[in-house]
């Protein structure tokens, strides 16, 4: 993927979370478990790969702590 350094170094906050989205975690408030979607304040939502789903849990709760 080319792209990737420059938004990574960009913010390391932002989160790949499927091939075609990146997500900050911060602004997740719920994931559906069942659907892999990510679901933002605005009730926007996104996919989560199956690949990235445990990945994006584990950020999301290091940033809790």
């Amino acid at each position: 993927m080319q792209g990737f350094p420059t938004w990574k170094k960009a913010d390391p906050r932002l989160y790949q979370c499927h091939r075609s989205f990146v997500v900050n975690p911060e602004n997740i408030v719920k994931i559906d478990k069942e659907e892999k979607m990510a679901i933002f304040e605005n009730q926007e939502s996104c996919l989560i790969s199956r690949m990235k789903y445990r990945g994006l849990l584990e950020r999301m709760k290091s940033m809790k702590q």
